[in-house]
């Protein structure tokens, strides 16, 4: 389980590692969600978004 910032993203995903992102409600622009999706789309198995509004999509 962890933040879905981009640099710890980036080094989960380069070390293939499953990981159950959850996004920081407060962050600026709410780029962790867009993080999240962003990284769902391209490796639908190891990324989930557990925020309402980021469910089926």
């Amino acid at each position: 389980m962890s933040r879905s910032g981009a640099g710890t993203q980036a080094k989960l995903t380069e070390l293939s590692k499953p990981t159950f992102f959850v996004s920081l409600a407060s962050s600026a622009g709410n780029e962790q969600t867009h993080n999240a999706r962003h990284l769902k789309r391209r490796s639908p198995p190891p990324a989930r978004c557990r925020r309402p509004d980021c469910r089926n999509r």
